[in-house]
C-alpha cells in the first residue's frame, strides 16, 4: 500500500539544513604515503598518487601509494600497500626483505582479502635480479605486523623448463573474521618441476601454516602430482575442500571431499560406497558448505558401471561421520533401485536443503517430479511443501523447490499446483511446523480460467518471504509474506502513472534486506499507453507499506523521447541498507530531449521523505550527482560536478546527514581545506557508522593526475523524531536553515520530497 503523506515535488537550487547543532567536519589527515620516494621526478615532477582499498568500522584505513623507481628517464611505478590504524600514520603491508626486492628496487606486494576485525592477507612478488621466482603470501594485523604465510618446505619449489629454478607460488583465498587464512601453494614432481598444489590452513597471530587436504596414495598419480583444493573455512581454522583421485596409472579418477581441523588433521568425507563407485574405481564428491561446528554438507555422484546416472546428498560431522540426507523410500526409488537427491544449499546452523526426485514405479521408473526437504546436521530429512490434491497432477506428478532457509528453520519455495490449468503456488513456514501458501490469490491475481500463480523468489533472515504473482490481465505484482503467520502483503507501485488502462501493472524487487526492507522498480506507462513511459522506484518495509522514491516531473521528464515515449521518467535504485536507506539516480533531460546527465537521491527512512542533490547546475539545466553509499545512522556521501560559468571545475565531494544537512566537503571543513595541502577533495569513497569518511583529493602541490587519501569525521547529532517532519510536511513547503558562511563556495542544494 502506498503511504498517504502529500507528495511535494519541489527541485531548485536550494539548500536543505535540518539541523539541532551546527554541522561539526573534522579534517582528520592525509592518509598514505606522498613525500620522498612517492613523488614522480620526471615529467611531471613531484607527481603522488593514493588510493583507498578499504575503510573499517574502527575507523581504520587501508590503501595503496604509488613508490616511484626511476630508470633511463622514466619514473617506474610499484604500488605500495600500507594500513593506517584509526586513521593514523600509515604502515607499509606485505613482503619487503631481499627476497621480494627487483634488483632495481622494486617491492610488489598486493591485498587480496581484508575482514572488519582488522585482518588483511595478500601476496608478494619473489626475484632473483630482475627475474621473478612466483609470489609468496602473508597476513597482517591492522597495526600493521606481518607475517610470511604459506607452505616454504622443499616440496613446495620447483623449476620452469628453459628458466628460473627455485620458483616457489602461493597463493590466498579465505580469510576469517578470526584471523584464519585459507590457500595453496603449487608443489613439485620428482623431477623439480610443476606438479599440483597443496591447500593450507595458516594462523594469523602466529603465521603458523598447516597442510591440509589428502594426500595419500590413492590421491598421488603415479608422476606424483598431487592437487587439493580448500573452499570453505571457518572462526575456529576448519576447513574443508576437495582432492584429486587417481588411479595407478595416473589416470584421473574423480574428487574426493575433506574436512579438516586447525592444526590440519584431515578426514574424508562423502559417501564412497560401491553404489558411489564407478567400476574403473572412479569416485566423485562435492561440498556445498561449511558451519561454524564443523558440520559439512555436500553430494555424491552414483554410478552405473562408469557412468553417472543420480547423486546423494550428504551431511558430515567435524569427526568425518557422514550421514546420507533426502528421501530414500519407495516414492523416491526407481524399480531398479535408483535414488537421486541433491542439497542445494546449508545454513549457518547446520541445517541443509535441497530436493529428492519421485518415480512412478512403473516399469519406465519415469521421474515424476521432485520432493523439497529440509535436513538437520545428523542427517534427520523433513518434507516440506505444499501437499494434496490440488498439488498432484491426475499422473501422480508432484514438484516442489525451496528458494530460502534461514537458520531459524524458516523457509520458502515453490510447488507446482494442478487445476483446470497448471500453475504455481508459493508458499513459507518453519521447516518443522506449519507451511503456508503465500503470494496473492484476489480477484486482480485471478486469470479468466482460473489460473492464479505465484513464486517465491527467497527469504530475509528474520522470516520475510518474498516474491511475485501474475496479474490476472497480465502483468506482475510483487509481494512480501510472514514465514510465521503466511500474512502477505502487497508491494510496489500501482497507481495511474503504473498502470494500464486494461489495468496491468509490473513490478519487480530488486534488493532486500535481512532487517525486512525491500526495494524496487515499476514500469511506468507511457504516453502510447504500453509501458514504454520510463521505469519509477520503490521502497517497502516490513508492514508492506510502499513509498515511491527517486526525482520526476520537471528536468526529470523526457519531453521528446530520447530515451523512451514522449514524457517518460527514468528513476534508479543503486543501493539498499539495513535501516532502510535507498539511494540511486533520476535521469535529467533539458530542452528539445537532449540528455543532461543525472541527479543523486536519498529516500531518509525516518522521516519517509526523498532528498535531491542538485547541488550544482549549468544554465541549460545539465547536472551530475552520485551517492557512493550511506551509513545505517543516515550519513550519506558522494560527489557531484562543480560548474563556475558554466565551465566545469571537475568533480567535488558532498555529504548529507539529518542534522548536517547537505554540504560540499571543501566547504564543511572549518577553514577551508586549503590549510591542509589541497586544492579540492574530490570524492568520498567510503564510509562508517561512526562518521569517519575516506576519499580522494586532489593535493595543492602536486601536479594534474595526483590524488591522495583524505579522511574527516562527521559529528552527527541525534536524528530527530518522525514528528518533526511530519510538520514539516504539512506546511507544503521547503524549510532553508542559514549556516555559517565559511569561504567561498559554490551553489548546492538538496530539496526535501515527502514520499508519496
Amino acid at each position: 500500500m502506498l503511504s498517504s503523506s502529500r507528495r511535494y515535488l519541489q527541485i531548485g537550487l536550494l539548500l536543505l539544513l535540518v539541523t539541532s547543532a551546527p554541522a561539526q567536519i573534522t579534517y582528520e589527515g592525509r592518509v598514505g604515503f606522498f613525500t620522498g620516494s612517492y613523488l614522480t621526478v620526471f615529467n611531471p615532477a613531484n607527481r603522488s598518487i593514493s588510493g583507498l582499498t578499504y575503510l573499517a568500522p574502527d575507523g581504520t584505513v587501508v590503501g595503496y601509494s604509488n613508490l616511484y623507481i626511476q630508470s633511463v628517464g622514466v619514473d617506474g611505478a610499484t604500488p605500495a600497500v600500507w594500513v593506517a590504524p584509526a586513521g593514523g600514520a600509515a604502515i607499509r603491508l606485505g613482503l619487503l626483505d631481499f627476497e621480494h626486492t627487483s634488483s632495481n628496487g622494486g617491492k610488489f606486494s598486493y591485498l587480496r582479502l581484508q575482514t572488519s576485525t582488522g585482518w588483511y592477507a595478500g601476496d608478494a612478488m619473489r626475484f632473483s635480479g630482475s627475474g621473478t621466482l612466483g609470489q609468496d603470501v602473508w597476513v597482517a594485523t591492522a597495526a600493521g605486523v606481518t607475517t610470511q604465510i604459506g607452505l616454504l618446505d622443499a616440496e613446495h619449489i620447483y623449476e620452469q623448463v628453459d628458466s628460473y629454478t627455485n620458483i616457489r607460488y602461493s597463493g590466498v583465498g579465505l580469510i576469517t573474521l578470526s584471523g584464519y587464512v585459507g590457500g595453496y601453494s603449487r608443489s613439485q614432481l620428482t623431477d623439480n618441476t610443476l606438479g599440483g598444489q597443496s591447500a593450507w590452513v595458516a594462523t594469523g597471530n602466529t603465521g603458523s601454516t598447516a597442510r591440509v587436504g589428502l594426500y595419500d596414495a590413492a590421491h598421488t598419480s603415479s608422476s606424483g602430482y598431487r592437487y587439493s583444493r580448500i573452499d570453505f573455512l571457518n572462526e575456529a581454522g576448519q576447513g574443508a575442500g576437495v582432492s584429486d583421485l587417481y588411479n595407478s596409472s595416473a589416470s584421473l579418477l574423480g574428487v574426493s571431499a575433506w574436512t579438516s581441523a586447525a592444526d590440519g588433521t584431515t578426514l574424508q568425507i562423502g559417501l564412497t560406497d560401491a553404489t558411489h563407485t564407478g567400476t574403473e574405481g572412479g569416485q566423485r564428491s562435492y561440498l556445498i558448505g561449511l558451519n561454524s561446528t564443523g558440520h559439512t554438507a555436500g553430494y555424491s555422484n552414483r554410478y552405473q558401471g562408469d557412468s553417472v546416472v543420480a547423486y546423494s546428498s550428504w551431511v558430515a560431522n567435524s569427526a568425518g561421520v557422514t550421514s546420507r540426507t533426502g528421501f530414500l523410500d519407495a516414492e523416491h526409488t526407481a524399480g531398479d533401485g535408483l535414488q537421486s537427491s541433491m542439497v542445494t544449499g546449508m545454513v549457518s546452523s547446520g541445517l541443509s536443503y535441497g530436493y529428492s526426485t519421485r518415480y512412478n514405479g512403473g516399469a519406465s521408473d519415469e521421474p515424476i517430479g521432485q520432493s523439497a526437504w529440509v535436513a538437520s546436521a545428523a542427517g534427520s530429512t523433513t518434507l516440506v511443501g505444499l501437499t494434496g490434491a490440488a498439488y498432484e497432477s491426475s499422473s501422480g506428478f508432484k514438484n516442489s523447490a525451496i528458494v530460502g532457509l534461514t537458520a531459524a528453520g524458516w523457509v520458502a519455495g515453490n510447488s507446482d499446483k494442478y487445476d483446470s490449468v497448471n500453475s504455481q503456488a508459493a508458499w513459507a513456514g518453519n521447516y518443522a511446523g506449519t507451511i503456508h501458501r503465500v503470494g496473492l490469490f484476489d480477484a486482480v491475481h485471478t486469470a479468466e480460467d482460473g489460473m492464479q500463480s505465484s513464486s517465491a523468489q527467497g527469504l530475509t533472515l528474520g522470516g520475510i518471504a518474498y516474491g511475485t504473482s501474475a496479474q490476472g490481465v497480465g502483468g506482475t505484482s510483487v509481494w512480501i509474506a510472514s514465514a510465521a503467520t503466511g500474512a502477505t502483503a502487497r508491494i510496489g507501485l500501482y497507481d495511474g502513472a503504473h498502470v494500464t488502462v486494461d489495468d496491468r501493472s509490473i513490478n519487480s524487487i530488486q534488493r532486500t534486506t535481512a532487517s525486512g526492507w525491500f526495494a524496487g522498480y515499476a514500469y511506468r506507462v507511457g504516453s502510447t499507453g504500453s509501458f514504454n513511459g520510463g521505469t519509477s522506484s520503490w521502497v517497502a518495509d516490513a508492514a508492506g507499506t510502499t513509498h515511491q522514491v527517486g526525482l520526476y516531473g520537471g528536468y526529470f521528464v523526457d519531453t521528446h523521447g530520447e530515451d523512451g515515449a514522449p514524457g517518460s521518467q527514468k528513476s534508479l535504485l543503486s543501493g539498499l541498507n539495513e535501516s532502510g536507506y535507498a539511494w540511486g539516480y533520476s535521469d535529467r533531460y533539458g530542452v528539445g530531449g537532449v540528455h543532461n546527465n543525472q541527479t543523486a537521491w536519498l529516500f531518509d527512512p525516518t522521516s519517509s521523505t526523498t532528498i535531491a542533490f542538485d547541488i550544482s547546475v549549468r544554465s541549460n539545466g545539465f547536472s551530475f550527482s552520485q551517492l557512493a553509499g550511506v551509513t545505517e545512522n543516515g550519513l550519506a556521501y558522494g560527489t557531484y560536478e562543480l560548474f563556475s560559468s558554466d565551465i566545469s571545475q571537475g568533480d567535488r565531494a558532498f555529504i548529507w546527514s539529518v542534522d548536517l544537512g547537505t554540504q560540499t566537503l571543501d566547504d564543511a571543513i572549518a577553514g577551508g581545506v586549503a590549510q591542509y595541502g589541497w586544492s579540492h577533495l574530490t570524492s568520498i569513497l567510503a564510509g562508517n557508522a561512526a562518521g569517519d569518511l575516506v576519499g580522494l583529493g586532489r593535493p595543492s602541490d602536486s601536479p594534474d593526475g595526483s590524488a591522495g587519501v583524505f579522511m574527516v569525521s562527521a559529528n552527527l547529532a541525534a536524528v530527530p523524531e518522525p514528528s518533526a517532519y511530519a510538520a514539516l510536511a504539512g506546511l507544503g513547503a521547503l524549510v532553508v536553515a542559514a549556516w555559517r558562511r565559511k569561504r567561498r563556495r559554490p551553489d548546492y542544494s538538496s530539496t526535501l520530497i515527502p514520499a508519496p
